[in-house]
């Protein structure tokens, strides 16, 4: 009998204070420009010349959501217009993995961007984040992405699109 009351404590006593699950929900908003670069069809002596220009300013709207017993993975989603030029819009699903050191909050996430209005295409992301609070809901981040596109009304045959951009913004925890 002492050694099922002794078995009983220690498990007890092992499980410590239980940390409640919660479901944490941010809201983001950041703008963002960079450096587009593809083939665009054009060729010269039958070799791809390479072009580069300025990707078109946008701006972007990010919720996510995550436990805080265990924040990975951050699911969520953004809806981003491009301001300059041809306005359009795309829809970026996005995974994000987080790690906290201190104050600072790292993210690295993997997204697929498609475009679906005016022109249509499909891609994937890749990047990373910091973002650091001030006060009680808000945080400042910055984030660095790679674009590759695909497919897509918008570009000629055979032809990738890669696009090179950073973002800055504010984050609103609800």
């Amino acid at each position: 009998m002492r050694r099922v009351l002794l078995a009983c404590a220690l498990c007890v006593w092992g499980l410590g204070n239980a940390e409640a699950q919660q479901r944490m929900t941010t809201v983001s908003a950041q703008a963002g420009s960079g450096l587009s670069m593809g083939t665009g069809g054009a060729t010269v002596g039958g070799q791809s010349m390479v072009t580069m220009r300025r990707t078109p300013v946008f701006l972007e709207v990010e919720a996510r959501t995550y436990s805080t017993s265990n924040p990975d993975p951050v699911i969520g989603a953004a809806l981003r217009v491009e301001l300059d030029g041809r306005a359009s819009i795309a829809v970026v699903p996005r995974v994000q993995l987080l790690r906290c050191t201190g104050r600072i909050e790292f993210r690295a996430f993997l997204g697929a961007p498609f475009f679906f209005a005016p022109f249509s295409m499909l891609g994937a992301e890749g990047g990373g984040g910091i973002t650091i609070p001030f006060g009680k809901h808000f945080s400042l981040g910055v984030t660095a992405m790679i674009d590759a596109f695909f497919w897509g009304s918008d570009l000629p045959d055979d032809t990738v699109l890669i696009g090179i951009n950073g973002m800055a913004g504010v984050e609103m925890r609800l």
